[in-house]
């Protein structure tokens, strides 16, 4: 029997759920500047290290790569591991500042905000409740019972939540 202090588990991982444009349909220009700008900060990353692995091999691996010579070298290199150095510490800063955001919203926003169709969960926490009553019993006998064994035909095959979801008319999207 549950107290009424306890939560209910169902509850608690439906309200976890967080939206995130990106991977929302449409919202091309948000798609489109994200990517440009990761690939702009992958060649800042990038283009010195092959610089850096060009010039300490034996022979030059990339022709249109920069090679310097040893007398150039020490202050590139100097140059390249302070870049290292504040890259990590811009890093670290920014990745501070998103994780107290993070924080925030879980602490404060998501609580009070819905991320998901409440109406189409409960239905299909319902199409959920009907398969489990016909398969394994009522809810009071299955969480009442301290010792159940499921006979092999009444085991759930992987994409049982998928089917009954779609014959249910409630499908992922």
């Amino acid at each position: 029997m549950k107290k009424d202090n306890e939560k209910d588990p169902q509850v608690d991982v439906t309200s976890d759920f967080v939206q995130d444009k990106f991977f929302g349909r449409g919202n091309f220009l948000l798609k489109l500047r994200q990517t440009l700008v990761t690939l702009v900060f992958w060649v800042m990353i990038i283009l010195p290290l092959l610089t850096l692995i060009n010039s300490v091999s034996e022979y030059q691996i990339w022709k249109n790569v920069y090679r310097w010579a040893w007398t150039d070298g020490v202050p590139l290199a100097r140059d390249l591991s302070i870049m290292i150095v504040l890259s990590l510490l811009v890093f670290i800063f920014i990745g501070g500042l998103f994780l107290m955001r993070n924080n925030y919203n879980l602490k404060k926003v998501y609580p009070e905000k819905k991320t998901y169709d409440v109406e189409r969960a409960a239905a299909r926490c319902a199409l959920l409740e009907a398969a489990y009553t016909e398969r394994f019993g009522s809810r009071e006998f299955r969480e009442n019972i301290d010792y159940y064994s499921v006979i092999p035909e009444k085991n759930m095959d992987t994409g049982f939540a998928h089917q009954l979801f779609n014959s249910g008319g409630y499908p992922y999207e």
